[in-house]
């Protein structure tokens, strides 16, 4: 039997051959595709190996995921008693699944890391997939390049930790909302839902932001004939109580008992996570950060930088925000048409929640990059369908409404 080196080298090899031979198969249709996913799956590789180590200290959490469950191991035999029946959510549950991955391939931050970072290149690919369903007749190029070698997502996916899990399971639900607009199947309706689950399991409250969001999608979107005002009204009620249902479950998880007591565990939360080299000052008035709340998703500033990952964030900031300030009017396009197609409502609402989520909590440059991941690929799917002259599904939500009120006429 092998040990330490020699059995992480093995898994690290029969990690990369499997993934190599699913790339083969998912882009035998795909001219292109397979250079830029071998890119994207080498780079995060280079990260792990070379540059990651250098910028994980003994308190990051990659660290203390990987020492934690080390200490879970000894005494135990089966994969059920490395999790807490009680409490297996959250960091608790990171914890577990660590333990898993040094259970079977012994006790390697390097394959724990890989364990975790090739989750979110496969999700990066469903994602791919969503631009192709929305965007069906769409020149593709600019998409493989963007949603498979974003900096940010690439670096911070790339972790021992929750974020490149929270990246596949989100790129699941958008995954099936998408294609839930042109057929509805069990198997797309079990992918939305698992992806809701996995990371409500990870992060109970980006979990209730997904049902928040997927439910507004199906409440609100308008596609062939207008709703009747009772049921808007209808769907309205439906979305405020599953929301209120969602909010109370997220609250009994995170064992808050009043809006008070949530005020507070906001206030310490933002304290402690401003403190630090990239730590920066939010206003105390809520209203004002809900105001300057889109700012958050092209920080740090230039005058802001504290180290080569917030030089780097900036830098991807400022190209962002070129590129939309440039094609406004084009990205513009599909967002007025948002309530015709649930997926896109589906967007809006989820990006516009994190987004006023990152306002409430947000204080430090670190954190927030990493949080972005969640909802750039979103962003991304916009702003590259701006890109295209073909038509989109989007047309063609828009077109069903023009048929039909013209058939009512």
């Amino acid at each position: 039997m092998w040990h330490g080196a020699n059995m992480a080298t093995f898994v690290i090899i029969l990690f990369l051959f499997v993934q190599f031979l699913f790339m083969i198969r998912v882009s035998l249709r795909n001219a292109g595709l397979f250079d830029v996913m071998l890119a994207s799956l080498l780079i995060k590789l280079g990260l792990i190996l070379l540059i990651i180590p250098r910028y994980t200290s003994e308190d990051s959490d990659s660290i203390m995921y990987f020492e934690q469950a080390q200490g879970l191991l000894p005494g135990t035999h089966g994969f059920v008693e490395l999790f807490n029946a009680g409490d297996a959510w959250g960091t608790n549950l990171i914890i577990g699944v660590t333990a898993c991955i040094l259970k079977v391939a012994g006790p390697s931050l390097t394959v724990a890391t890989l364990s975790f970072a090739l989750p979110s290149f496969w999700g990066a690919y469903i994602y791919y997939c969503v631009f192709r369903e929305v965007f069906p007749e769409a020149n593709y190029l600019y998409a493989r390049i963007v949603l498979f070698l974003y900096p940010s997502i690439v670096f911070w996916t790339a972790m021992l930790g929750k974020d490149g899990l929270v990246f596949l399971f989100l790129s699941m639900v958008a995954y099936g909302r998408a294609k839930l607009e042109s057929r509805g199947t069990a198997t797309l309706w079990l992918v939305m839902l698992t992806g809701i689950a996995g990371c409500s399991l990870i992060r109970p409250h980006i979990g209730a932001l997904l049902v928040i969001s997927t439910a507004a999608s199906f409440s609100f979107a308008r596609k062939g004939k207008q709703k009747h005002v009772a049921r808007r009204v209808a769907s309205t009620i439906f979305l405020a109580i599953v929301s209120l249902a969602v909010v109370y479950l997220c609250a009994q998880l995170l064992r808050l008992t009043d809006v008070q007591e949530a005020q507070q565990h906001v206030q310490l939360s933002t304290a402690f996570n401003g403190q630090g080299s990239s730590g920066f000052e939010q206003s105390s008035n809520p209203l004002y950060r809900l105001t300057l709340a889109p700012l958050l998703l092209v920080r740090p500033f230039p005058w802001e930088l504290v180290g080569a990952p917030a030089a780097l964030a900036s830098t991807e900031g400022i190209l962002l925000l070129s590129v939309v300030l440039i094609r406004r009017k084009r990205i513009l396009e599909p967002m007025k048409s948002a309530r015709l197609c649930g997926f896109m409502t589906y967007l809006r609402w989820f990006v516009a929640l994190n987004v006023l989520l990152l306002a409430l909590g947000s204080s430090n440059f670190g954190l927030l990059a990493r949080q972005r991941t969640m909802i750039l690929p979103l962003i991304a799917l916009v702003v590259l369908g701006s890109f295209t002259k073909t038509r989109s599904r989007l047309d063609s939500c828009v077109g069903e409404l023009r048929l039909s009120s013209t058939a009512a006429k």
